[in-house]
């Protein structure tokens, strides 16, 4: 048995919250410092999972395991906390507090969660993008089984009429384990709580619907066991889940027989193993996040907004049903004051996002302030408000540090539209910044805003011009040096990652050294077809198509350009804010190198070959009624090597080698038409694609054939085609397979030699899990 600490840290908020400490055992001399983070399920708390500590056998590992808001020996009302994205948060100052406190990097943690605790930890996974080595989820709760109908539902309106209140656990602990000692222990147990607050359980709710939607965001190696016998918990979610995981590992285990308590059951042993395993090979083996700075072009992201571009079949019902919104939001800009300047200046520009900070309903008469009052109200723009609150935080936050350094406060807002939220941030902050430079494109911008400073008093220190915010050199030469950058709600309204990169570079170059930009995301969206579909932007009427960036992709774009991320906030609804700190003064450049050999760097070909997976398996027979037929991508070339072709499935092009074309913007192979809506979904890249090829044009060529629920049941069959094939050569090498196309086979035909000898069939032939 480990020694054990009780200690607390403070959360935000100024809760103090209680966790267990377990140092190492055995710690390795001179190695940093590694760990594994517990997280307790539903209505118990840390006590309950502190054997595991033991059971991992993981000698080397300090562990630590907090009992979360309302549980255990931490404070607040059981099983409630004022929201399920305040618990998220939770964990990030968790981290922060055990990365600072005891000197571990977010590189060495893995984190092991249950139930509850697992739902709590994707999302944090999801939505603060963490750099952890692995995760472990045991029988996530991502849909609870309420066995009343219309449970949720009805919760929700029995919440809107008494506000917040707490409802029992059904479940018995016969239904949880088949342990004796478990169930005796948690029935015995006075720490464990029945009770769950309405605001909790709606909240998770809320969010496991969203993370099993846009689990391709979570880049983190992760391993799911999935309990076979679970009361309490849906199992389809989870696999939705897996399916969708953008993580390069991912190993999903079933577990027959076992109840809720995966990690407490009386065969655990199976479950635990199957994790230690997982944890340490996460350990050994290097870290490598895909890159992500070409999502613009391949990906999830990209063929999501590609889709929402796309028009609807015309008088189908949801282009009937989309017409009618149109139409009656249109009615109604005839009485609401903010729906007629959304659709005067774009519902995306900084005159709308100003009336939406204001948030002061006004129309004609009862009814237009009506329509008003709910179209303020809307989620996204509960969302927005929120986000300036969060923008305003930082920018004291970050002013605080700046002083503390002895530095001046000189601040840029590349894109302020109004600049309310940066001149608002300044109440009561003493004394008030060095300068302040306000920017924006639009003239009325620039001349509300310049109104905007005269009414705060703030002509001496601030001034606002026009200019744009993608003009890298005029970005780079801002004069004074700002040591403050800001860019809110900006980037997300434009797709392409070269205008953000060329833009953050503009800026790496001018804040001085040891200077922060605070920049906002949109992880997450859950109005984005209302937005697509009724809602004009402010460039020129177009449709409001917005491209989601994960916050691994918005990251990574930072990062590329010299800043490196030092906190962030995000709400319950997807809007993300971060401060971050500049590393030099040089501006940062977006570092893609291309191997001239083809191979795709840092990734195995084990690795590659469950990426193939990701062509028609993943979706089913019912996918492949719905989406029939192959998809073609470019036939220019790609890395300059020998032809081959690969089917692939968009959103595993994230893991592909930069320069791969974009397909939207190039040619097409010519075996059937193609559609800028029909090829979202797979890929035929007729000359090179993601695995290793080499260009010496021997001819000899490796195919691959991948039949079966998701494992590799056809070997590799040797072949021969010439080395250098005209631009069509991808139909002459599906010829031969056209057969297993049919027989919905999911295919990727690819060159795969290595450098030295070619790729024998032991090497392709392991089952795919």
């Amino acid at each position: 048995m480990r020694d054990v600490n009780d200690q607390r840290f403070t959360t935000h908020d100024g809760v103090e919250l209680f966790y267990r400490h377990w140092p190492a055992a055995h710690p390795t001399p001179g190695a940093p410092r590694q760990a594994v983070l517990l997280f307790h399920r539903g209505h118990e708390h840390s006590g309950r999972i502190a054997h595991l500590v033991d059971e991992l056998d993981l000698p080397g590992f300090d562990f630590f395991a907090w009992d979360a808001r309302g549980h255990g020996q931490s404070p607040g009302a059981r099983g409630d906390s004022p929201s399920f994205a305040t618990s998220v948060r939770d964990v990030q100052t968790f981290v922060d507090h055990l990365r600072v406190t005891f000197d571990i990097a977010e590189e060495n943690m893995a984190v092991i969660a249950q139930s509850v605790g697992a739902v709590i930890a994707a999302t944090w996974a999801h939505d603060y993008a963490p750099k952890i080595r692995a995760l472990v989820l045991a029988s996530p709760a991502f849909k609870v089984k309420l066995y009343v109908p219309f449970a949720r539902t009805g919760l929700a309106l029995l919440r809107r009429f008494k506000g917040n209140f707490f409802v029992n656990s059904y479940v018995k602990a016969r239904f949880l384990s088949h342990d004796p000692q478990r169930i005796a222990s948690y029935d015995s147990d006075p720490l464990i709580t029945k009770a769950i607050s309405v605001n909790v359980l709606l909240g998770l709710y809320e969010a496991a619907d969203r993370v099993v939607a846009d689990a391709q965001a979570i880049q983190i190696p992760t391993q799911l066991l999935i309990s076979g016998s679970d009361f309490v918990v849906h199992r389809a979610p989870q696999e939705r889940f897996f399916e969708q995981l953008g993580s390069l590992r991912k190993e999903k285990h079933i577990l027959p027989g076992f109840f809720h308590d995966t990690l407490g059951e009386r065969d655990r042993h199976l479950a635990l193993s199957r994790a230690r395993r997982f944890v340490l090979q996460s350990f050994e083996t290097p870290m490598h996040r895909p890159s992500l700075l070409d999502a613009d072009r391949l990906g999830a992201t990209c063929a999501e907004s590609e889709e929402l571009a796309a028009p609807l079949p015309h008088n189908s019902l949801r282009d009937l049903y989309w017409r009618m919104t149109r139409a009656s939001m249109r009615l109604g800009s005839k009485l609401s004051t903010g729906v007629k300047l959304g659709f005067d200046t774009g519902f995306d520009s900084g005159s709308t996002l100003d009336y939406v900070y204001r948030n002061r309903p006004a129309g004609k008469g009862a009814l237009g302030r009506m329509i008003d009052k709910n179209y303020l109200q809307s989620i996204g723009w509960r969302g927005i408000r929120q986000r300036k609150l969060h923008a305003e935080e930082l920018l004291r936050l970050a002013m605080a540090h700046l002083r503390n350094q002895g530095k001046p406060v000189r601040i840029v807002d590349i894109a302020a539209g109004h600049g309310r939220y940066i001149l608002e941030s300044l109440r009561g902050v003493e004394p008030l910044p060095e300068s302040i430079l306000l920017r924006d494109y639009s003239d009325i911008n620039v001349r509300d805003g310049s109104l905007l400073i005269e009414q705060k008093d703030l002509e001496d220190i601030a001034r606002f011009v026009k200019g744009d915010a993608f003009d890298r050199n005029d970005l780079a030469t801002l004069d004074p040096r700002p040591t403050l950058a800001v860019v809110s709600g900006l980037y997300e309204l434009f797709s392409s990652n070269q205008m953000v990169g060329d833009s953050l570079a503009g800026l790496a170059a001018a804040v001085e050294p040891g200077g922060y930009l605070v920049y906002t995301g949109q992880p997450w969206h859950p109005q984005l077809e209302l937005i697509a579909r009724a809602l004009t932007s402010h460039r020129e009427g177009q449709a409001w198509v917005m491209r989601r960036r994960s916050q691994s992709e918005m990251d990574q774009l930072v990062e590329a350009a010299g800043f490196r991320k030092i906190t962030q906030r995000v709400d319950e609804w997807g809007f993300s804010l971060c401060p971050s700190r500049s590393a030099s003064s040089e501006c940062g450049t977006r570092a893609r190198p291309v191997e001239k050999s083809g191979r795709l760097a840092g990734v195995t070909r084990a690795v590659l070959f469950r990426q193939l997976r990701l062509c028609h398996l993943v979706y089913g027979a019912a996918h492949r009624r719905r989406q029939p037929g192959v998809r073609l991508g470019s036939t220019h070339a790609v890395l300059g090597l020998d032809h081959c072709a690969l089917l692939v499935h968009r959103p595993a092009l994230r893991f592909f080698p930069a320069g791969l074309p974009d397909p939207s913007a190039t040619g097409h192979a010519c075996l059937a038409p193609v559609q800028r809506a029909t090829h979202r979904r797979y890929l035929l890249f007729a000359l090179a694609a993601a695995l290793y090829l080499r260009a010496s044009g021997t001819g000899r060529h490796l195919r691959l054939a991948v039949r079966g629920a998701g494992r590799l049941r056809q070997a590799v069959q040797s072949g021969t085609v010439p080395a250098h094939r005209p631009a069509g050569g991808a139909v002459g090498l599906l010829r031969p397979l056209r057969s297993a196309l049919s027989c919905r086979v999911a295919l990727a035909a690819a060159q795969l030699v290595c450098p030295d000898r070619p790729v024998g069939i032991n090497h392709l032939a392991a089952p795919l899990r």
